[in-house]
């Protein structure tokens, strides 16, 4: 049955579906206190980092007994204690929050590490470069792991109608 559609799960509900792989390759080789961000396909990101899968499930379905109580649905799963600081619904704004946690590593001198979970049409959004660059300019333990899963959101790359962030020229 599609949840979904019969309105058990409110909301939007972006999957993960075939990009598991990178969440688990890079997920398996953090701590518990290490940190990361995620797109709003987040259900992958959340698992692979350990967040309790009831606890997650619920969320989804908007009840109280959720990560996040149940006000932050499909695109907003968080687990602090986990270091899940977040799902984001709005393309690369995962990129600085990530940033800001590695700045805190980065002041308290703990020897953690933040992971940026961001697709490649987040590459077309300006506070990518901009995190790309606090990353550089302050030496922060970061890691940007950008996942090309052949779409931008929904759009797929191969029907020719992506946004590119230069001209397109040539025959």
């Amino acid at each position: 049955m599609d949840e979904m559609g019969t309105g058990d799960i409110p909301g939007s509900t972006h999957l993960y579906a075939g990009q598991e792989a990178s969440a688990v390759g890079i997920c398996f080789q953090l701590k518990d206190d290490d940190y990361i961000s995620s797109t709003h396909r987040g259900h992958g990101h959340s698992i692979a980092k350990g967040v309790d899968i009831d606890g997650m499930m619920a969320e989804l379905f908007g009840r109280a007994s959720g990560t996040c109580g149940g006000k932050g649905g499909s695109q907003h799963i968080a687990d602090l204690r986990k270091g899940m600081l977040g799902a984001n619904g709005i393309v690369a704004a995962g990129a600085p929050i990530t940033c800001g946690a590695a700045l805190s590593i980065k002041l308290l001198g703990s020897r953690q590490v933040a992971v940026a979970f961001a697709g490649d049409g987040a590459m077309n959004e300006g506070v990518m470069s901009e995190s790309f660059n606090l990353a550089k300019i302050w030496n922060l333990p970061i890691i940007f792991a950008i996942e090309d899963n052949g779409f931008g959101e929904a759009t797929a790359n191969a029907a020719g109608r992506s946004r590119s962030p230069l001209p397109v020229t040539g025959p």
